[in-house]
């Protein structure tokens, strides 16, 4: 009998290990609800601010992007990222709550993909870990743009790859609410140049060279050599802004019907009657179910070109992404993040402008055509300081936000963000794709357990 209750207490313990390992495997996937959408802004924090844009949008905005290059200042960046996502004010709020605060936090190796070594993978996961640990989710965009030859890190898939699965794996291990986001450019002007900068006789020049001709140009695949694989990747996303079009390149022109549509679709972004590239959107979206992030966007305009106007162009290109008819033509991008910054823009001349809500006609004609009920907002407790025509005054919230943790979290989560299923899903998953217990409903059955262990141990005893 004594032996019955020894087995019993070994059945115990498996099973508590078992509830541990399951507690351990559940995490929170940033992914809005299956009917809507995050509209998100991109813009200088140093001059501009989440509350200053859903102001401008008219209601309480979630998403925002930040970039930081790497390795990171401890000190300087994350103090900087702690002032002013977190004291800014940044929504933010404890999981499940539809006021949670989601920041892309883009990640630039300006020293090369040497530079994300053990050391800095380490720093981007204690920054994304307290950032979750402080009620605000991340979809972290490493390297973006990587199959272009313009950042250093660029058209140099290997050590991408092992970067980016390296950090994926970390960040999977620690960061309970962070996702891993694939960004490449659009490829349907690859390899951005008549061939590639990829030198002959590497092992990068093999890999980019998918049809085997010698030759990196059109021919070749734009995103598979630098795909980190389904397992290290939760969402993907894109760079796509219209410059003018093949013949206005940098001067002021309006964009085609369906450019959105045809470009992530790899087909001829004038009219989709012929095929540039491989179809990013049904491949990477639809078919390895992920959540599409559309990261940079915006029009440009060049204020001495001339030509049409600078609404006419942006609204172009605005009504693509953000109208019922566009959203229900790409019913799996789930975040638009307009770009709202005046910037350099190689080969033109000009600052380009591509801010949407900063000028009042713009502004006007946007929230007119944006199908606000497709997007998910924050309550008017979201964001304090703002909108008095849409919230009440009673329900604004302090300003005063100081309550960032300054200690790393207790790590215990050991799987990846498990896939999502976008029709259905919205709530917390674990690593088998299947519904579980919540931490309550775990504890109980722990507690039951653990009753029913130690009775049977008592039992054997006496017997």
């Amino acid at each position: 009998m004594r032996l019955i209750g020894g087995l019993y207490g070994v059945f115990y313990l498996l099973v508590l290990a078992a509830i541990a390992r399951c507690q351990n495997t559940t995490r929170a996937n940033p992914v809005p609800p299956p009917d809507k959408v995050w509209l998100g802004g991109t813009f200088f924090w140093s001059e501009d601010s989440p509350a200053n844009f859903s102001s401008r949008v008219g209601r309480p905005v979630l998403l925002y992007q930040w970039y930081s290059s790497v390795p990171l200042d401890m000190t300087g960046d994350v103090g900087y990222l702690r002032g002013k996502v977190l004291n800014s004010p940044f929504p933010r709020a404890p999981k499940g709550s539809t006021d949670r605060g989601i920041l892309i936090l883009t990640i630039e190796p300006f020293g090369g993909l040497s530079t994300v070594d053990q050391k800095t993978i380490s720093d981007i996961v204690s920054v994304c870990a307290l950032l979750n640990q402080n009620g605000v989710d991340v979809l972290l965009r490493f390297a973006h743009e990587m199959n272009g030859d313009w950042y250093p890190w660029g058209i140099q898939p290997t050590a991408y790859k092992a970067a980016f699965a390296a950090l994926a794996t970390a960040i999977h291990a620690n960061a309970t609410s962070t996702a891993m986001v694939w960004a490449p450019n659009i490829g349907t002007e690859y390899p951005f140049s008549v061939t590639s900068k990829a030198v002959n006789g590497t092992a990068d020049f093999a890999a980019m060279d998918t049809n085997g001709d010698g030759v990196v140009n059109n021919s070749d695949d734009p995103y598979e050599p630098w795909y980190p694989g389904d397992e290290h990747v939760d969402w993907v996303g894109m760079s796509l802004y219209w410059l003018g079009g093949t013949a206005n390149f940098g001067n002021n022109a309006v964009p085609y019907p369906r450019f959105l549509y045809n470009c992530l679709h790899g087909m001829n972004p004038v009219d989709g009657s012929t095929v540039l590239a491989p179809d990013f959107y049904g491949r990477y979206v639809v078919g390895r179910n992920k959540p599409f992030v559309l990261a940079e966007t915006g029009a440009l305009f060049a204020a001495s070109k001339g030509g049409p106007s600078e609404l006419t162009i942006k609204r172009a290109l605005w009504n693509q992404m953000v109208t019922a008819s566009a959203l229900d033509l790409l019913p799996m991008m789930k975040a638009v993040v307009l770009y709202e910054n005046v910037v350099n823009v190689s080969g033109v001349p000009d600052m380009i402008d591509y801010t949407v809500t900063r000028k009042v006609d713009q502004r006007s004609a946007f929230t007119s055509d944006l199908n606000y009920t497709r997007f998910q907002w924050g309550s008017c407790s979201a964001i304090s300081g703002f909108l008095p025509s849409y919230c009440p005054a009673t329900t604004t919230r302090t300003t005063t936000q100081t309550v960032f943790t300054t200690t790393s979290p207790t790590v215990s989560i050991t799987s990846r963000l498990p896939p999502v299923n976008l029709a259905t899903d919205t709530a917390t998953r674990t690593s088998g794709g299947k519904r579980r217990f919540t931490g309550g409903q775990w504890t109980m059955l722990g507690t039951w357990v653990a009753l029913f262990g130690g009775l049977m141990v008592l039992v054997s005893h006496v017997l």
